[in-house]
């Protein structure tokens, strides 16, 4: 008479583990990635002075280290959205090329905003890796002159693609790596020596980052 209460009992305590577990899953709906980015420009431009161009004309852009964040929704399986920031940090623009020995052309905060489709790989294992593209935006916090007056440096659109992995560490945290790739061109102007002077550039950045990440 106990073996069918035995059973009882035995098919219940499965049936609770099943639908706790089904209950985590549904609720890893989303994650959070913080951690910090190391941003490194293409620095390609292709400088005008008075509407004609300046031969090997260029700058040099130091690579910083500086904050990231970005969240994602899964929105079936191992599909998700995600928005990313890359937070502003200060960058000289140094002279170079026909340019050397001028210095510090003039300061840049650039910032970089990320909106992408992504598709996760084993989503619940210990390992994800994930694939991403879509949107990107440049945006500038602060512009400072240098050699060149009055800078101006144009927000500017563009397209990003991703790749990243997630390594699961304790229930819903993670450790992350992730690799974006943007393409933004942008226009710049100002003065240098009295004399105006105009910019097309190839930002089209790397952004490698690392961090913590945490389901939700």
């Amino acid at each position: 008479m106990f073996r069918p209460l035995i059973l009882a009992a035995t098919l219940g305590s499965v049936l609770s583990a099943t639908a706790a577990h089904a209950q985590t899953d549904a609720a890893d709906t989303g994650y959070v990635h913080v951690g910090l980015a190391r941003v490194d420009q293409k620095d390609e431009a292709t400088l005008y002075a008075g509407g004609n161009p300046v031969p090997n004309a260029g700058y040099e852009t130091q690579k910083k280290v500086t904050a990231a964040i970005e969240a994602g929704f899964f929105v079936y399986e191992g599909a998700a959205i995600a928005v990313g920031a890359v937070l502003p940090a200060e960058t000289p623009n140094i002279a170079s090329g026909s340019l050397d020995g001028l210095g510090n052309l003039g300061d840049e905060k650039p910032g970089f905003l990320t909106a992408t489709a992504q598709y996760h790989f084993n989503r619940n294992g210990t390992v994800s890796p994930y694939v991403g593209a879509g949107i990107s935006y440049l945006y500038f916090a602060d512009l400072d002159d240098g050699v060149v007056t009055d800078l101006d440096i144009d927000n500017s659109w563009g397209t990003a693609l991703q790749a990243g992995a997630d390594i699961r560490v304790s229930g819903r945290w993670s450790l992350f790596v992730d690799a974006k790739k943007l393409f933004i061109d942008t226009n710049a102007s100002g003065f240098l020596g009295g004399a105006p002077i105009t910019a097309d550039a190839e930002v089209d950045p790397w952004i490698l980052s690392a961090g913590v990440g945490f389901r939700f």
